[in-house]
């Protein structure tokens, strides 16, 4: 603390004294300052002052009065933006509050809705490897949700019946000999839908009937590959599983490619999509 009585004459001290008054933040509550009290001072170029006098000045007699009613309003206006800052912090608190209670309420109908599609998954077909006795090794062999099967809807029927027909999907030939007739070759995944034989006429009016409106798809029926069991070259179904959401049907396929000669397989994921309109099916992506 710098004593100024020390270093600055005495008028010098009260000419800094009586224009430094405004800004006294520290002051007793008087319209006197009485002897020995410190005040502090700002306001001096940045030069923070503590003053330590001896001397008695009656402020009322030269018309100087405190700062008590300034100081008053100026604590009601603080404290009126401190109530202010506090609305507005509440309020953007309010806000934020309401933003993650929608956003959270969203993704929780978005986890439902996705726990619900895959509760909706169901496996239709799907490959095990088994021993057979006849060839004395092991072989994959195609199996049948049939709890699934017993309770199909028609059109999920007939989307399942599209996608095998494309595919071999356990396919043999009825009395062991190779025929290029249409009642001749079984095939388990579309025998398990009621199909007794590949490329049947009771299968193809079938899916002529369900895909009446599908112009593009009415053209791949009618040009459906022919297996031929034994084959070194082909391509055949490893599991389908099947979802529906509504009006939309979802048929997710595992096939193999296989090269016998160059001992090669390749394996590949596809995804169909069908609308259901009515009695009629529409093939809006593979």
């Amino acid at each position: 603390m710098i004593r100024l009585k020390s270093i600055l004459p005495q008028k010098l001290l009260i000419f800094i004294l009586l224009f430094s008054i405004p800004h006294v933040i520290q002051a007793h509550n008087t319209d006197t300052i009485k002897k020995e009290d410190t005040v502090q001072v700002r306001g001096l170029d940045n030069l923070n002052l503590k003053l330590n006098f001896n001397y008695n000045f009656d402020l009322s007699g030269i018309g100087i009065t405190n700062n008590t009613a300034y100081e008053k309003e100026n604590s009601k206006r603080l404290d009126m933006s401190k109530i202010i800052i506090a609305i507005i912090i509440l309020s953007l608190g309010l806000v934020l509050y309401l933003y993650k209670v929608k956003n959270g309420a969203q993704d929780k109908a978005e986890q439902q809705h996705e726990l619900a599609l895959v509760e909706n998954k169901r496996a239709f077909l799907w490959r095990e490897k088994g021993f057979s006795s006849a060839i004395g090794d092991s072989i994959s062999t195609i199996k049948i949700n049939q709890a699934y099967v017993d309770t199909i809807a028609e059109d999920e029927k007939a989307a399942l019946a599209y996608v095998l027909t494309f595919v071999e999907n356990g396919c043999e030939w009825n009395d062991g000999t190779i025929s290029i007739d249409d009642d001749k070759l079984i095939c388990k995944g579309l025998s398990s839908l009621g199909f007794e034989y590949q490329g049947s006429s009771e299968h193809i009016s079938f899916l002529k009937s369900w895909f009446a409106n599908d112009s593009l798809a009415l053209v791949q029926i009618a040009n459906y590959p022919r297996f031929f069991p034994g084959t070194t070259i082909y391509t055949t179904i490893k599991n389908i599983e099947i979802e529906r959401n509504e009006n939309k049907i979802h048929v997710y396929a595992t096939k193999v490619s296989h090269n016998s000669r160059a001992q090669k397989e390749v394996v590949k994921e596809e995804e169909y999509l069908f609308l259901s309109e009515g009695n009629s099916l529409k093939l809006l992506k593979q």
